[in-house]
């Protein structure tokens, strides 16, 4: 499997074999492409055989995904890896409609955002020039709110999914799916610095 790995998003169910240890959600694989952004939704089967095209760093937080038991884990932030390397923050939030909820990129920090319960939409579109920021903090909280995005598609996701978002990823999450539900979810944030065998900084 070739993949230009900052040209992906990633839904995956993960678990031990075929299905998670902890929840028993089953496992699946399939990928498809849009315009700009190949998905891939895997299998652990497949993930197994696969995972050699992916960057090491990104099995090891599929990895710890499918070993937490959330269900047993407070709100708040969890550390993989020390100095903020690798870190987890484990939320509840209210789904909105889409017009309700800001898109936001991140630029020293990967996205992988694990959702455990409820459904949510999050858009998706690639980051260009002509997209209007709304509030820039990327020196304080490494994130850029847009006012006006293009090009936007949807990406549903059901307990056991994640999505994978890195930098070039303008991503909308929290959105209603179509309802307005309390969601909890798990966004595992990846420096940059860790996909060139460095530590962060």
């Amino acid at each position: 499997m070739a993949c230009c790995l900052t040209r992906f998003v990633m839904a995956v169910r993960c678990g031990n074999n075929v299905f998670h240890k902890k929840t028993g959600h089953r496992l699946f694989l399939h990928r498809f492409t849009t315009r700009e952004n190949t998905m891939i939704v895997c299998d652990q089967l497949d993930w197994a055989r696969e995972r050699h095209a992916f960057h090491p760093i990104v099995d090891q937080a599929i990895r710890w995904i499918a070993a937490s038991d959330f269900s047993q884990m407070e709100t708040g932030k969890y550390d993989l890896l020390p100095d903020n390397q690798m870190f987890c923050l484990l939320q509840e939030m209210e789904t909105e409609p889409a017009s309700a909820r800001r898109a936001e990129s991140h630029f020293r920090y990967v996205d992988i955002q694990y959702l455990l319960a409820g459904r949510e939409t999050i858009g998706v579109t690639r980051a260009h020039p002509q997209h209007v920021i709304a509030e820039d903090r990327r020196e304080e909280n490494d994130v850029v709110f847009y006012q006006d995005i293009t090009d936007e598609y949807s990406i549903a996701l059901t307990p056991g999914q994640f999505a994978l978002f890195f930098p070039h990823d303008i991503h909308r999450p929290g959105c209603a799916s179509p309802v307005a539900q309390t969601i909890r979810k798990a966004v595992i944030k990846i420096h940059l610095d860790l996909f060139a065998g460095r530590e962060a900084r």
